[in-house]
């Protein structure tokens, strides 16, 4: 019979990645995602008070902190699908994310210069796509 125990290595690896941004310097990809966050949060009580600022911020503060949430599940996924359907949750989150701090920043929502929150949030969004790339192809192999 066939164990099909997922290995944790996978999400390891992921969580491990080392990455260089010059806001952000080295850090693992979790504590770059909680950061970013963080940043998403302190970007939002900067935001001017108007109708369309309260649905944004409310909005923002969902995916946002979806993102993180939802990243941190990953380190607990019980095989490489459920580590692949995650990821999946955690890219539809990011780009959600990125949308709604581009909105802002086309509304001039505020006077802080959100745009390395937005640079930070689309290099988030690429290393997790090329993550769930990578995922699907080992899967693929690994089902031969």
């Amino acid at each position: 019979m066939k164990n099909n125990a997922f290995s944790f290595q996978s999400a390891t690896q992921i969580s491990s990645i080392l990455v260089k941004t010059p806001m952000y310097r080295y850090q693992s990809l979790s504590d770059r995602i909680y950061k970013w966050m963080m940043d998403c949060l302190d970007c939002i009580e900067t935001l001017h008070k108007c109708k369309v600022s309260w649905v944004i911020t409310d909005q923002l503060v969902r995916s946002c902190t979806s993102v993180y949430s939802n990243y941190r599940t990953i380190r607990v996924a019980q095989s490489k699908a459920s580590f692949i359907a995650k990821l999946s949750i955690v890219i539809e989150e990011s780009d959600e994310s990125c949308g709604w701090l581009d909105l802002i920043k086309a509304r001039k929502l505020t006077s802080s210069d959100i745009e390395p929150l937005i640079k930070e949030g689309n290099e988030i969004l690429a290393i997790l796509l090329a993550s769930r790339k990578t995922a699907q192809a080992n899967l693929k192999k690994s089902s031969k």
